[in-house]
């Protein structure tokens, strides 16, 4: 049976952040992280300079504006969850003794020359991995997973991984896909190493797909992605899980139903150890129901299904009747999700292909469903947009000095320096789009991007 890690736990301290807020805003359930190091899980009451967290059969904690980091109105996904009871009282699980909550399992895949073990505290998973017991081509790894059915995006940040040299067949730590537990089974996999840099890895009864990018540079902390849509499955790096590069994809035959989670593995004689986070598996849209972004120049992005754009103005769907920016003010159209403004090629206008090929031109407008770009080599061309156009650059993108952003359903982000909330309303503004006003319910996550100055 698989054994706990007894390790020392590690808890990031944040920066703070203060806003405007009129009158009271209610929210279900959130996360609050303060200046101090705190991190508050609760019902959120903002009102005037101060929020009000609540929680689970616990008093209210009030704190002040001026010690606030950053409010997610929401439970993120597979962190401290309610302790379940069962019948005679006593908890489900512990996370104080380092027990995995629901739905989390934990097996170790193949023959290692000990057991595999693992720890949870707060949303921080630690594995341990021994080197396989006898020769062989199978998998040998410890797996922390879940169900899952359908398309997704499993996010991880490895924050740590020992032995940390560059020595040849280093240990691994990242996110996997797998058809079953069977050493055998069909899998994919998106991890770092020690030393060698990452590695995107497919394993189908077709044979054996790797991708890696060996740089001895890149060691943990390193984001890690993996993107499921339909039979492709991308993996991505980043060093701060908001910029992220496509290191590979590949068709696979994994079943609808398959397990995710975390994987540690170690290829040689001693054990490997890794500390995992900031885990994140959400279901996705199908890229045909994928709302365009529109990035800004200011970083400000919006996702909408817009009408047409030409040279000088974006015309956007009923659902934004109102808001009005320039087409000189657009920065990036993205069209698919795998893909980040930030990541894109810079100082370069043209169409980005989804294979990664890039036609340079001159953007002239979209219009009965193709981007029109102009170019000296080519002249004036059109190109359809369907599944083989990635994205559309501008012009680059120069973030301005706005001290907040404001996340909203359907993954919008909102750049702005003052925020104001009106009865269910946050009333926002920024140098771009002037003033927008949101209801209070489509809002997700309001985060500092600035220094407090004093």
């Amino acid at each position: 049976m698989t054994r706990w890690l007894g390790i020392a736990r590690l808890h990031l301290v944040p920066s703070a952040w203060q806003f405007l807020i009129a009158s009271i805003l209610v929210v279900q359930a959130g996360v609050v992280e303060t200046l101090d190091g705190k991190m508050i899980r609760g019902k959120i009451e903002l009102g005037s300079g101060t929020l009000l967290v609540t929680p689970a059969n616990e008093s209210p904690i009030q704190v002040p504006l001026s010690n606030l980091r950053r409010a997610d109105f929401r439970i993120p996904v597979n962190t401290n969850r309610p302790v379940e009871k069962s019948r005679s009282g006593q908890a489900a699980w512990d996370e104080n003794r380092g027990a995995l909550p629901p739905p989390w399992r934990s097996d170790d895949i193949g023959q290692m020359k000990k057991d595999g073990a693992f720890e949870h505290y707060h949303g921080a998973f630690t594995l341990e991995a021994h080197p396989r017991a006898r020769k062989g081509r199978d998998d040998v790894l410890h797996f922390i997973h879940q169900p899952w059915h359908g398309d997704g995006e499993f996010i991880a940040r490895v924050a740590s991984l020992e032995p940390r040299d560059a020595r040849e067949k280093q240990a691994r730590a990242g996110l996997m896909l797998r058809a079953s537990l069977e050493p055998d089974s069909p899998s994919v996999s998106m991890s770092i190493s020690g030393g060698l840099g990452s590695v995107f890895r497919r394993k189908s009864r077709k044979g054996e797909k790797v991708i890696d990018d060996p740089r001895p540079d890149l060691k943990p902390p390193y984001w890690v992605k993996l993107v499921r849509d339909g039979g492709a499955i991308a993996g991505f790096q980043s060093t701060d899980g908001r910029n992220w590069k496509l290191l590979g994809s590949s068709e696979t035959d994994l079943p609808e139903k398959v397990l995710v989670g975390l994987a540690v593995s170690s290829f040689r004689r001693q054990r490997a150890l890794a500390t995992l986070d900031h885990v994140t598996f959400r279901s996705v849209v199908p890229r045909a129901a994928f709302a365009p972004r529109i990035v800004l120049r200011d970083g400000t992005v919006l996702a909408d299904h817009f009408s047409s754009i030409d040279e000088l103005t974006v015309t956007l769907s009923k659902a934004r009747r109102g808001l009005k920016f320039r087409t000189a003010d657009v920065a990036r159209l993205l069209f698919q999700p795998d893909f980040e403004a930030n990541a894109l090629t810079p100082g370069r206008a043209g169409v980005l292909m989804s294979n990664g090929d890039f036609i340079d031109g001159d953007f002239r407008g979209i219009e009965a469903g193709a981007v029109k770009l102009s170019s000296v080599l080519l002249g004036q061309r059109r190109y359809e947009l369907n599944r083989k156009i990635a994205a559309v650059l501008l012009r680059d993108i120069a973030p301005n000095t706005s001290a907040l952003e404001v996340a909203t359903q359907g993954d919008s982000l909102w750049r702005t320096e003052r925020l104001v909330f009106e009865k269910d309303t946050l009333v926002l503004s920024t140098p771009l789009l002037g003033e927008w006003r949101i209801p209070s319910d489509e809002v997700m996550e309001i985060r500092r991007t600035l220094p407090v100055t004093k």
